[in-house]
């Protein structure tokens, strides 16, 4: 019986999530991994833990500031500019779980769209979802390997940059 899968996919990989492929892994691969991010795991939890410290600070400077002033002024725009950095960083961070193969387009989407998020201020991906399917499963390569190798001679023939090259050096 002929292999009913399309070349270049593997039987029962479709839309196989990262987490999913790890879960499914041997104890030894989960510990190699974990030991492997665990520095960058740290490294997260301590920007995270810097980024609240500095939003408290700023909520603290803001009620210290008279209200009319440049500086309660300065103070919020850097208050809106960081709480939009920690929305960018929860979205980009719950993308790849979603499943999304399109971050920054959908994060241009949801941003724009208020009824994408939910109360808590994280994305809702079941809306996001509908709203572009096309932001998510897997990706499929455009066109063919192989394609364009025909030997004919002519434009689409793996020989025809090569004779470009020989007949402009041949017309000086």
């Amino acid at each position: 019986m002929a292999d009913e899968n399309t070349e270049g996919e593997k039987p029962g990989a479709d839309n196989v999530t990262f987490e999913a492929w790890l879960e499914g892994q041997s104890d030894e691969v989960k510990n190699r991994f974990k030991e492997g991010t665990q520095g960058l795991q740290k490294a997260l939890e301590s920007e995270r833990g810097n980024t609240k410290g500095l939003s408290k600070q700023l909520k603290d400077l803001q009620a210290k500031a008279d209200k009319d002033s440049d500086l309660a002024k300065q103070l919020s725009e850097m208050q809106e500019k960081l709480t939009e950095s920690e929305r960018h960083t929860a979205f980009v961070d719950g993308a790849s779980a979603a499943g999304c193969n399109n971050v920054k387009a959908a994060y241009k989407l949801a941003k724009a769209d208020p009824d994408l998020w939910k109360r808590d201020g994280s994305p809702d991906w079941d809306a996001i979802k509908a709203e572009a399917p096309e932001f998510f499963g897997k990706k499929k390569p455009e066109g063919k390997a192989g394609s364009g190798t025909n030997d004919n001679g002519g434009a689409g023939s793996k020989n025809y940059m090569d004779e470009m090259i020989r007949k402009q050096l041949h017309r000086k």
